[in-house]
């Protein structure tokens, strides 16, 4: 311990479980050297906790002391005091003490020692399984006192149990570092460090706490651009001055570091950003306090402690090198970094080593749509290309993010553009813009070498914007050059698609019965983007057939870049590498994909010359013999050593051309029910892959080898709970839990769902751990819910926040999984058909056995609410049954309407048979059988021909007839369109702070927590107001009717209007002054004064009941004129995001050039669908009436109403003979569909484009 102590120079040390006391601790706490200490006796062999400092240092008093903890207070005497406790062992008592404790805690706080407990089940290696209840309720525990785990550097676990009866040792993470939100800001730069062990089964930890203010030297630091600088005055100024920024001009100024107007800029925006976040945090250290408001919109302190957290994590303090050593020395660190990556991308062999079998496998791309790859690049492509980017993504070595492109374009846009095309027509080099940074992403929460990080390269966006120009111009190429077993980066192809297959393969092994066996082999690639060989590029896009002039300037992106590695914020030495790509790149993955295709093209050619015997799922079925999503790959086959050595064959061949290399360590073979034992383990001693039962996930995915149980997807409670910690729920106000809830749904557990079946009991846990993120904790209890959670769930128009109900949510993905059974013919549809449908008659109705998969199971649930919802989009009528099939909308079947009886000649008649030869409806057929409105909507159809498309099926509930997941969910809840309480639409509309809109939420639903609400709730015994002492404290009187309030509303409202005003009902107060634009002239926006005016009166209730402000109405009505003062200036000079204004076009009838003729058509229906009509008229250049026309439509929707209006009038100009035509319509819907998008009524558009 000395020698620690000599070594790190720490002033307060704590010893858990020294297994000594008496007299024999005291001789060791003296040889210490320490002036003071404070310890809790060792119980024999178990417990004891020693603290022990140096007054001289630090000032330590010492709170409160049991047996599993010490509590105390540090006083350093430079910075603020802080509180730390040191435990051993959690223990019921001590949870519920801590917790209570919590409470009282307004000190930066610090938490450390021996838990005995672990969060998550990666912390953990060995043993018994995880017991993931504990794990919850530790995770509980920490979330409820609101703290932060600092995490730590080093190695991973911090223990290390004994050998036992011959099995491994049990590693676990059990010593750890947890601090409030304050101790974090405090000790921003802290660090906690994982020491080696000595003797003792737990690792040393060591917390630095390092003055905040440590900077990198500028000499070391990147210049970064500061996006605040765009808002200065005198920048666009300063940039027309410097010219053309992308040859260096401006770049120069700024890395120079010798401009002194930058110097000032920075100067000046630095100290005026300083008092505004030091007032801010200040606002939020003193008002967040457990109350019923927590103030703040722009949540300051939840932004700054989240950057701190981030900042502390990136961080690399310690690895292990190449003897497993571990390294703390921050040069040598950064120097073993950038040997390992330079060694890393230089080419293990001399010389290139090709293959036949690979070449001329890719299909032939028709000539003119090789030719769009080199026509001249247009300023609009580049243009698009900057304005897709995210425009705070992190900025390459020159510092600049796109937002300096897309703030300034109209300033350097014109530069840009001719830079970008020189480099296209070989007048400039890409090199000149092709140096990248490597940052440092970590694989594994806790890595302890350089290959457990995965380097991303920063590229300059002017680089980017050169690539991501050349990969929109391949896109349109890769579903035909991408074999089927591709899903990654080919547009048309999803993440699911891949998933389902594996996920089917794998449930029908686990049931394979017979002699023959099946294997899965789980492939890893060792650095898949980083070995692969340039020549085997350059080779692969010439067997492809792309352009060489295209070949050229993207093996120039890929030959010629510089690389440094960005290590803890400084950039090493360049390298110039020999192979690989750069992730980061928006053109890596695309190479990447067309490179890995060479491979799906040996094993194809191997199956099909039958030395790959691929899985099948009946004979002569789908043949699936791989699956890939980028570098994840899963492989199908017989199982036998002779399949493993042609797989290996294949392998081997690919590895050889491109650099690649298989991780023998890494790949893992999952084998079928009937595969013996003695097979197995003959097939993994040849191969050297490890035999496994369990393959894990694949791509985020878990393939199912057993039944689901609770813990199958306990992994995303466990990310949930992450993302949704106590601290963060502390800082944020209640629109900001809302929001950051909202986006942690939409991302974490939906992605899953689209491809499984998440069980019931995870959906509610995932609910539950939302429901306490938004309303909080305290004292270890949940906070009040305001709004009961089925209300959260509704739609913002019906009162709800529109919060997803997670069961609901996974019905609805499964739809769309239904739904592209349907529609369309992919690889996993067919899967799909084969496995489980008889025929692909599309009559069939798919069934489930109990031996079926659970996603089978749920699809066939789901199956008739589809086809419900689904209905026939009319092209030549062949496949549609006339009388059988839904295809007029809003009547389903017409055989549920008849009249009399169908001839039994005609009941399996099609549309097209209902038509004659003149292509007129056969009226004498059917017309007698039907009810009129539905004779009438058959007139709204024009009838098929021969010449036109096939009938299509459509989504019901959407306007253009693709499905979407939105319109399912409201399916499977049963909504359907009705007329809302205009209140929601009023709120959600205000123009405020979005912490005073959900207030106002809070108020429509009569939930704030007034004493009439607190006396129903049995939280009081008092229903009367505390201001007044004699009335009922309701909404109403709250902020309207109580004397003080209503002293405040007398200064806002005139005295011709306080009548009215004050004798509304609660409902009509809120809407009339909510919806109203004005009150007076002198108001210029009075529902944004009115929600302003109820916050302050509400806060300043909330004030006087909960802290020692008494009120002071004079000073409120000051804040709320300030306020609506900033408010109103921010609309009207339109800075924020609320302040969208709209567009107004302004519309008029122009006369056409000389020989055209202008058509104006219109379309209209009584109801949608109901009576419908449509008219034309027809001019010419001066204005003159040509023709004109009327048309009834029968029953139809407006859509379709103006549809039937521009066919006609097109037919009209056809036969007259006009073919230079200028067509108007005032319909946006019906203009953009003729452009291109797939309508519901597409009939008319397709005829139209025929």
């Amino acid at each position: 311990m000395n020698d620690l102590r000599k070594t790190h120079n720490f002033h307060i040390m704590a010893i858990v479980e020294p297994r000594v006391s008496g007299v024999k601790a005291d001789r060791i706490v003296e040889q210490l050297n320490f002036d003071s200490s404070c310890r809790v006796e060792a119980q024999g062999m178990s417990g004891g906790i020693w603290v022990l400092w140096n007054n001289s240092k630090v000032h330590v008093k010492i709170l409160n002391s049991s047996r599993h903890f010490i509590h105390g207070i540090v006083d350093e005497g430079r910075n603020e005091k802080w509180l730390f406790t040191w435990y051993m062992q959690i223990q019921m008592q001590f949870e519920k003490q801590c917790l209570k404790s919590c409470k009282m805690v307004r000190l930066p706080w610090m938490v450390i020692g021996d838990f005995n407990e672990i969060l998550m089940a990666d912390e953990k290696m060995g043993g018994a399984a995880v017991d993931n209840q504990r794990c919850y309720r530790f995770a509980r525990w920490v979330q409820e006192c609101q703290l932060i785990d600092l995490g730590s550097k080093g190695p991973k676990f911090t223990w290390r149990g004994g050998c036992r009866n011959g099995y491994g040792r049990v590693y676990e993470r059990l010593d750890r570092c947890f601090g409030n939100d304050q101790w974090r800001n405090l000790f921003s730069n802290a660090d906690v460090l994982v020491l080696p062990r000595y003797k003792s089964d737990h690792h040393p930890i060591l917390v630095e706490l390092k003055e905040v203010g440590t900077r990198i030297s500028n000499s070391e630091r990147p210049f970064r651009f500061e996006a605040a600088w765009i808002h200065h005055n005198e920048f666009a100024e300063f940039l027309k001055i410097t010219g053309d920024i992308t040859r260096s001009t401006l770049t120069k100024a700024i890395t120079g570091r010798g401009n002194q107007f930058l110097y000032r800029l920075e100067d000046e925006l630095s100290t005026e950003y300083g008092q505004i976040i030091q007032q801010e945090e200040i606002h939020w250290y003193q008002k967040s306090r457990c109350q019923w408001i927590n103030h703040g919109d722009r949540n300051t302190s939840y932004f700054h402690t989240k950057t701190i957290i981030r900042r502390q994590q990136n961080k690399i303090k310690a690895l292990k090198n190449e003897s497993h050593v571990w390294i703390w020395e921050e040069s040598r660190l950064k120097e073993m970094a950038r040997d390992f990556f330079q060694k890393l991308f230089m080419n293990d062999t001399e010389e290139y080593q090709g293959t036949r079998r690979m070449e001329g496998q890719f299909p032939l791309i028709a000539p003119h749509d090789m030719e769009k790859l080199i026509i001249p690049v247009l300023d609009e492509e580049i243009k698009t290309a900057v304005f897709d980017m995210k425009p705070y993504k992190a900025p390459g070595p020159d510092g600049y993010q796109p937002v300096f492109y897309q703030s300034q374009w109209r300033v350097v846009g014109q530069s840009v553009c001719r830079y970008v095309k020189d480099i296209f027509e070989g007048k400039n080099e890409v090199a000149e813009i092709n140096h990248s940074h490597l940052v440092l992403i970590p694989k594994i929460p806790t890595p302890e070498y350089l290959h457990q990080f995965r380097p991303i390269g920063l590229c300059n966006v002017v680089f980017k914007i050169v690539t991501k120009v050349i990969v929109e111009r391949m896109k349109p190429l890769m579903p035909n050059l991408i074999s089927e077993v591709q899903s990654s980066f080919v547009p048309g192809r999803h993440v699911t698609d891949n998933i389902i297959i594996a996920q089917e393969i794998i449930h029908s092994m686990r049931r394979l019965k017979g002699r023959r066996g099946v294997m899965a082999i789980k492939v890893d690639l060792e650095k898949a983007y980083d070995r692969l060989s340039w020549n085997f590029i350059r080779d692969t896009l010439i067997d492809a057939r792309f352009p060489s002039d295209l070949i050229r300037l993207i093996m120039q992106c890929i030959e010629t870049p510089t690389l440094s590695v960005l290590w803890n914020g400084s950039a090493s030495q360049n390298f110039t590498p020999c192979r690989g790509i750069r992730q980061g790149d928006p053109l890596s993955p695309y190479i990447f994909v067309l490179c890995l295709e060479r491979l799906s093209q040996i094993i194809n050619k191997s199956v099909e010359d039958g030395r790959w015997k691929p899985f099948t799922v009946r004979r002569n079925g789908l043949k699936i013999s791989h699956l890939c999503f980028a570098d994840d790959m899963l492989l199908f086959a017989e199982a036998s050593v002779d399949q493993m050595n042609k797989i290996q064959q294949c392998l081997d061949e690919f590895c050889a051309a491109s650099g690649q290399r298989v991780s023998v360590a890494k790949t893992k073979i999952f084998f079928s029910k009937n595969v013996s034992s003695a097979l197995a383990e003959n097939i993994s001693r040849n191969s050297g892959f490890m035999v496994t039962k369990d393959l894990g996930k694949y791509i985020g995915v878990p393939l199912l080898h057993q039944r689901i149980t609770k813990q199958t997807y306990s992994y995303l409670l466990e990310k949930l709970q992450q993302k949704l910690t106590g601290w963060k729920a502390k800082n944020l106000s209640l629109a900001g839990r809302i929001t950051l809830c909202k986006a942690v749904l939409s991302t974490i557990p939906l992605y899953s769902m689209q491809a499984a079946v998440i069980p019931k009991h995870t959906c509610k846990e995932i609910e539950k751990i939302c429901r306490r993120f938004i309303w909080g904790q305290q004292d270890g209890r949940d906070k009040i819910h305001l709004v009961n959670w089925t209300r959260l769930c509704q739609p913002k128009e019906e009162g709800g926040l529109g919060i997803k109900k997670m069961k609901t949510m996974n019905k609805a993905f499964v739809m769309k999984l239904a739904w592209g059974i349907t529609q369309k013919n992919n690889m996993w549809v067919r899967f799909l058909k084969e496995k489980y449908l008889k025929s692909n008659r599309r009559d069939d109705h798919p069934t489930a056995t109990t031996r079926d998969s659970v996603l089978w199971k749920e699809i066939c649930r789901v199956w008739h609410t589809v086809q419900q919802n689904t209905s026939w989009n009319l092209g030549n009528g062949k496949q549609i049954l006339f009388w059988k099939d839904s295809w007029l909308a809003n009547y389903g079947p017409l055989y549920r309407h008849i009249i009399g009886e169908i001839p039994v000649d005609t009941i399996n008649y099609t549309v097209a048979d209902m038509v004659d030869e003149r292509g007129k409806w056969k009226w004498g057929d059917f017309a007698h059988l039907i009810p009129m409105p539905i004779v009438m909507g058959v007139a709204g159809h024009i009838p098929p021909t021969q010449d036109m498309v096939a009938d299509t099926m459509i989504w019901d509930q959407s306007s253009n007839g693709r499905f979407k997941t939105k319109t399912a969910y409201s399916v499977q809840e049963e909504r359907r369109l009705m007329d809302h309480d205009p209140i929601w639409k009023v709120i959600w509309q205000w123009k405020g702070l979005e912490r005073i809109k959900c207030f106002l939420w809070t108020v429509a639903h009569n939930s704030i927590m007034t004493n009439e609400m607190r006396w129903r709730r049995r939280l009081t015994d008092n229903r009367c107001c505390n201001q007044c002492l004699n009335e009922v404290e309701t909404v109403i009187h709250a902020l309207r009717d109580c004397p003080k309030a209503r002293k405040i509303w007398e200064v806002f409202v005139k005295v011709e209007d306080r009548d009215l005003f004050f004798s509304q009902s609660w409902y009509s107060w809120m809407i009339s002054n909510m919806a109203t634009r004005k009150r007076d002239a002198s108001s210029l926006n009075w529902p944004l004064e009115f929600g302003i005016i109820l916050w302050y009166i509400w806060k300043e209730r909330c004030n006087n009941v909960f802290g020692s402000n008494q009120g002071n109405w004079y000073g409120t009505i000051l804040a709320i004129k300030r306020m609506v003062l900033d408010h109103t200036n921010i609309l009207v000079t339109g800075i924020g995001e609320r302040s969208q204004r709209k567009e107004i076009q302004q519309v008029g009838w122009t006369y056409p050039e000389n020989d055209w003729i202008k058509l104006n058509v219109d379309g209209c229906s009584k109801g949608n669908p109901g009576v419908a009509g449509a008219g034309g008229v027809l001019r010419d250049n001066m204005g003159s009436w040509i023709a004109g026309f009327t048309r009834n439509n029968g029953i139809c929707s407006s859509v379709t109403a103006e549809l039937w209006a521009v066919y006609i009038g097109l037919q009209l100009t056809w036969d007259r003979g006009y073919r230079k035509v200028i067509l108007e319509s005032d319909s946006r819907v019906v203009i953009g569909l003729m452009q291109g998008n797939t309508p519901q009524e597409i009939l008319c558009i397709r005829y139209l484009r025929d």
